[in-house]
């Protein structure tokens, strides 16, 4: 018997795009300029309370087995130190528009591995699914609105697929007897260890932190969130369904930069059908 339903499973992956998506419009509001490695220790760090917070809330037995244990070890390797990274680059080549697109295709990647390395069931009627929730990401941000850099493609396809193996080894690592919210502390301490040698390299002053603490905190606390509302929706939904479903995070930043007076003064009509579309993908995506 599933420990929560496919229902919370579902709205928990859609949560944790919103969560995800606070995280991005925060940055674009706020932090930037700064190296990417370093900013992604700084946010795991300042991420860890809301991570504390959720043990006292344990989904499950709190164990872990040593298979699991080392799956999370990967999956905070791969998502943090060189998923998130890599995104920050590809923003940084891009713009934020460019990056959202390309890391969008964690949909399509995560859809296919759980296909293929999981054996998970898919049907049609979830890939055009997971085609919509991508085109609702590209006409969300706008398309690509700077010159096209190769360098920012490769980061941003490094970004997508990424994302998507690390929600595949989140989801080994669940069925492997690893404790979702435990998993999540695992890969948090993982991504840190890694992040921290480029963070020394090239450190963010205090002065700096001091000006952005609020933001900062703001941001990673609210990945954070995301980040272990995904690990626990993986213990029911399938990493084909939640993959794609975690992408609306950029439709959702979309709309928050829009009520924050960033871009447009109020949602376009493309706006709305971008909105429109990832709502319809998102439904069929998780169609059983």
């Amino acid at each position: 018997m599933a420990l929560i339903s496919y229902g919370l499973a579902v709205a928990l992956a859609l949560g944790s795009g919103i969560g995800f998506a606070i995280n991005d419009a925060i940055a674009k509001l706020k932090v930037k300029g700064n190296n990417s490695m370093s900013l992604t220790f700084i946010s795991l760090l300042f991420g860890l309370p809301i991570i504390m917070i959720s043990l006292l809330f344990p989904v499950g037995r709190f164990t872990m087995t040593l298979k699991a244990f080392i799956v999370y070890i990967f999956a905070g390797l791969v998502n943090f130190t060189i998923g998130r990274t890599s995104l920050y680059a590809s923003i940084s080549r891009l713009s934020s528009s460019g990056g959202s697109i390309l890391s969008s295709t964690s949909a399509l990647f995560g859809f296919i591995m759980g296909w293929l390395i999981l054996n998970e069931h898919v049907t049609y009627i979830m890939a055009i699914g997971v085609i919509l929730i991508m085109i609702s990401v590209y006409i969300a941000s706008g398309g690509f609105k700077s010159e096209i850099s190769l360098s920012g493609i490769l980061f941003g396809l490094i970004t997508g697929l990424s994302i998507a193996i690390a929600v595949i080894l989140i989801k080994i690592g669940d069925q492997s007897g690893g404790q979702p919210v435990l998993g999540t502390l695992i890969a948090y301490l993982s991504g840190l260890s890694f992040s921290f040698i480029g963070f020394k390299r090239n450190p963010i002053s205090k002065k700096e932190i001091k000006d952005l603490l609020i933001p900062l905190l703001l941001m990673s606390n609210s990945a954070a969130a995301g980040q272990v509302m995904r690990y626990i929706a993986l213990l029911t939904a399938e990493a084909s369904v939640v993959a794609p479903l975690q992408n609306i995070r950029p439709v959702v930043a979309t709309f928050i930069l829009l009520a924050f007076g960033v871009g447009e003064k109020r949602p376009k009509k493309y706006h709305w059908i971008a909105a429109i579309l990832a709502s319809i993908g998102a439904a069929l995506v998780s169609i059983k």
